[in-house]
């Protein structure tokens, strides 16, 4: 790529950047802090919390599908007028949720969020190629990174005190300043984009196959622990899924215009950077997960506690960021994702046989070591995906690369509950059966629950009572930690490829 004016001044360049980071922040802050919305959304809406749990399925299933159409249609009408629809659907949805009357309305709502959540992101990342210099763009990329880690960090915290002092419609409520922020922002300082495939039509057909397909996939991968990995519906909807998509890519073969533009994978840097993100980002989402889990199951904190704890990896993932950006303006990106993937793999091996009784000290070291890895690695893998991209492909090239990250991500979430708590709820009433411990249908429902997330929260432990509890946690303590430390040896072995296809690679 040859180097460039810049297209904005200094101050203009700043102001566009805290856009950047605003809307990494917003997006994040809020998928993070629905989690701790559910039962105050079951409670208001007197419905069950498998009905609510629909909120957070439906944000990932709308935002993971939709993330390749919208990569084409930033192409072919311009990032800026993307990304400001993209902020716009998303915030203007926030509203409406917030005064939802009913769940359905919260679930219609969060399917649009996603669809604006996946414009925001190609068209991101193509104002970043389309405004910055070479040099710029690495650190734009680290400051999406530092989002992103300031997100992942208030979602739990903030969150939480917002939903506790305020009830859970000020989470979405928040949204809209920053929101209405970032749009004048960047409608004031960035020009107005050209579209590099205006005129060109969309593929229509290629676009419902792979949203289906893809849906379809993601929707089986997230009940699997509900229905069981023997279910025929699973597999069915797996089947049909991948049949759509294998549809798909053999129409995008012989159309002129494709959706998923397979020609870019011909080009190794990028194909590498894709690899690489693959397995870091399997292993970034199965490790917030296994960390949170072995915090709340195995050493019982509540939530609250367990998210200022988690502040020692997701702050440092943001902090670090910038500094992360620097870097790459001075040195080559390999040794840097190297490094990160040596900090990640140390750290995860020290968590593996950390005992269940060491100190809290041990547990923060753990998390900063493992949050700095995870940011040297993916702001890295980031800047050299963006510098592999020729401008006109910038937005369908970093949603495919998303894309993959993501469906990696959630197929490793799969994995990683299943070996946590898989058979916890065998395990627990062949207990109360051996020694003849009968439950209540309350107790029993409470009993379902805790397998269900891997642990007893203070409403289950209550409705158990002591004497049928403390024996019961011995088991859920001792599962938990078994099976949260094998997937921590997968996360391992995924740091490890990833690690061997940068070095052969990039």
């Amino acid at each position: 790529m040859t180097s460039k004016e810049p297209l904005l001044s200094k101050g203009q360049a700043a102001v566009f950047l805290t856009a950047v980071c605003l809307s990494a922040i917003m997006t994040n802050l809020d998928f993070t802090a629905v989690n701790l919305a559910v039962l105050p959304m079951a409670e208001d809406f007197h419905v069950s919390v498998d009905d609510i749990q629909w909120i957070l399925s439906a944000y990932l299933l709308a935002f993971s599908s939709m993330l390749l159409p919208a990569g084409g249609l930033s192409d072919r009408i311009g990032h800026r007028k993307t990304f400001t629809l993209g902020i716009g659907l998303f915030t203007g949805t926030s509203a409406i949720i917030a005064m939802a009357p009913s769940h359905y309305v919260v679930i219609v709502g969060r399917i649009i969020q996603g669809v604006g959540g996946s414009l925001i992101i190609p068209g991101i990342y193509g104002l970043i190629g389309e405004v910055l210099t070479k040099k710029q763009q690495a650190f734009a990329v680290s400051v999406i990174g530092a989002g992103l880690g300031i997100g992942m960090s208030l979602g739990p915290t903030f969150g939480g005190i917002l939903i506790e002092y305020f009830g859970w419609p000020m989470i979405f409520w928040v949204n809209l300043p920053i929101g209405i922020f970032t749009i004048l922002s960047v409608l004031k300082t960035v020009p107005k984009s050209k579209a590099q495939h205006a005129g060109k039509h969309m593929d229509w057909k290629g676009i419902i196959a792979f949203v289906g397909g893809l849906s379809l996939i993601l929707y089986a991968l997230g009940n699997a622990h509900t229905w069981g990995w023997g279910a025929f519906r699973l597999w069915g909807l797996i089947a049909t899924g991948i049949a759509l998509i294998a549809i798909c890519i053999y129409w995008e073969r012989h159309i002129e215009r494709p959706l998923i533009h397979l020609n870019l994978l011909k080009e190794k840097t990028y194909r590498t950077s894709c690899l690489s993100f693959i397995g870091f980002n399997a292993s970034f989402i199965a490790i917030v997960f296994i960390v949170g889990l072995l915090l709340l199951s195995v050493w019982d904190y509540s939530p609250m506690q367990a998210g200022f704890i988690m502040l020692g990896m997701t702050a440092l993932y943001g902090i670090f960021a910038p500094v992360v950006g620097i870097l790459l303006g001075h040195m080559r990106p390999l040794g840097l994702i190297l490094l990160g993937f040596v900090l990640m793999i140390g750290s995860m091996a020290w968590i593996m046989f950390m005992p269940v009784n060491d100190s809290l000290a041990s547990w923060v070291t753990a998390l900063v070591i493992t949050g700095t890895g995870m940011s040297l690695t993916w702001n890295s893998i980031n800047a050299v995906m963006m510098g592999s991209l020729p401008q006109e492909e910038i937005g369908a090239g970093s949603s495919m690369f998303l894309m993959l990250g993501i469906f990696a991500g959630s197929l490793a979430l799969v994995i990683s509950t299943t070996i946590a708590t898989g058979t916890l709820l065998n395990e627990l009433e062949d207990y109360t059966q051996t020694h003849e411990i009968h439950l209540s249908q309350t107790q029993e429902d409470a009993l379902i629950q805790a397998a269900q997330i891997g642990y007893f929260n203070e409403a289950q432990k209550e409705a158990l009572g002591k004497d049928v509890f403390k024996p019961l946690q011995a088991i859920l303590v001792q599962h938990v930690h078994h099976g949260l430390n094998l997937a921590l040896g997968m996360c391992i072995v995924l740091c490890l490829i990833s690690a061997a296809f940068s070095l052969h690679g990039f």
